[in-house]
């Protein structure tokens, strides 16, 4: 912003008349203040901006001006950075306080009504995480109502577009009916980037089991054996989510049943790889530290697929109504969790949760398939066929 004491001023004009410059040569008449916009680089441009340009604390450049100026009778535009609008404004005070005052202006608060990039309308705001705020919008193009993500304006976080864009690219690549659809991405006005996914109807595992209470073993499973799905597949790609809790599984109202759907790879990383360190744009520290596996939120580990087993694990240790325990704690040693009371006379699955909640990544089911394998045949022995989406257990686990 420009403040008072900005010393980005234009200078007083100057005339023959007082000894200062000769007059220049006519200038193109600009237009009202009201006309002057505020964008992102045209996509002709943007490979010019030089890259200290979208840094955070970057100057004026990091802007455009949208500036429209009358040649006789035609009327052209021209898109250019706020710091040379400035300059070539230095000499026409009422046109250098106009842009001034334009860059001055908070940035664009979202409301209900707001037309996002020209066709997302946003309707109602659903909720807030850590990277940005969910709206439920409407596309225009598809008429159909959706999930827009966006990075707040005024938070101000560093690689924004390039962390939205990875999480997007990371979720679109799993297909699973358990994990929620990726449908587009781009940046709207005022370099905000979005990300745009299925809009889920329903609310997430965690409401509900504040609301309805712990559910049964039986329930527990067949509801969540689909999200362990998902993780599957999401491993299968080299994939870990690395935030699997109740608040990331929404549960999707529709055709009689409650489908889970995992949501929020905006932590997730590439398996271990010599180049997955160059994709992370997070500290050592990811995920919500009171439901990580002890050796995530100590810090410093590497992606590994038992990181979402153990998160798998306490969900389900959640909703069978288990209590949580301290086992991150960097200034003692991690509790175990201990057994919930719904599976006082259930040890066959008391042992296989127990083993995802292992301490240590090496005691722990090596991989999200063994570990779906054993719930199914447990599930299947108390006349469980199917999850929670309808897919056979057999199918999903067992065969091949």
């Amino acid at each position: 912003m420009i403040a008072p004491s900005d010393p980005l001023r234009p200078p007083p004009s100057t005339s023959p008349a007082s000894g200062g410059a000769k007059p220049q040569s006519p200038r193109p008449q600009r237009v009202s203040a009201t006309e002057i916009t505020l964008s992102s680089p045209p996509p002709s441009t943007r490979r010019n901006v030089p890259p200290s340009s979208t840094r955070r604390g970057a100057p004026h450049s990091t802007r455009y001006v949208h500036l429209h100026e009358r040649r006789g009778t035609r009327l052209e535009a021209r898109h250019i950075p706020v710091s040379e609008a400035l300059a070539d404004a230095s000499t026409e005070p009422d046109l250098f306080a106009a842009i001034a005052t334009r860059i001055s202006e908070p940035p664009t608060q979202l409301a209900p009504g707001h037309l996002l990039a020209g066709r997302y309308q946003m309707l109602e705001r659903l909720g807030e995480g850590g990277m940005g705020i969910v709206w439920r919008a409407r596309s225009l193009g598809l008429d159909v109502e959706v999930a827009v993500k966006v990075i707040h304006p005024a938070a101000r976080i560093p690689n924004a577009r390039e962390r939205l864009l990875r999480e997007a690219r990371v979720a679109a690549r799993v297909v699973h009916p358990a994990a929620a659809r990726v449908l587009d991405f781009g940046v709207a006005e005022e370099e905000i980037p979005f990300l745009v996914m299925e809009h889920i109807r329903g609310g997430s595992l965690g409401a509900a089991l504040r609301e309805g209470g712990p559910l049964g073993p039986t329930a527990a499973v067949k509801l969540l054996l689909p999200v362990l799905g998902a993780l599957d597949e999401a491993h299968r790609l080299g994939i870990v989510h690395r935030d699997v809790k109740p608040g990331n599984i929404l549960l999707a109202e529709g055709r009689g049943r409650l489908t889970p759907k995992l949501i929020d790879f905006g932590i997730a990383a590439l398996a271990p790889s010599p180049w997955a360190s160059k994709l992370a744009f997070y500290p050592p520290l990811y995920g919500t530290p009171r439901m990580m596996a002890p050796e995530q939120a100590r810090g410093g580990a590497d992606a590994d697929p038992r990181v979402d087993i153990w998160g798998f694990c306490f969900v389900l240790h959640q909703a069978l109504g288990g209590v949580p325990a301290d086992t991150g704690r960097r200034d003692a040693e991690p509790e175990r969790l201990g057994r919930p009371a719904a599976l006082a006379t259930e040890p066959e699955l008391w042992a296989i949760l127990a083993r995802g909640l292992e301490l240590s990544p090496a005691a722990r089911w090596a991989t999200a398939q063994a570990l779906g394998a054993s719930l199914a045949r447990w599930a299947l022995v108390r006349g469980i066929t199917a999850d929670s989406a309808g897919t056979a257990l057999t199918e999903a686990w067992l065969d091949g």
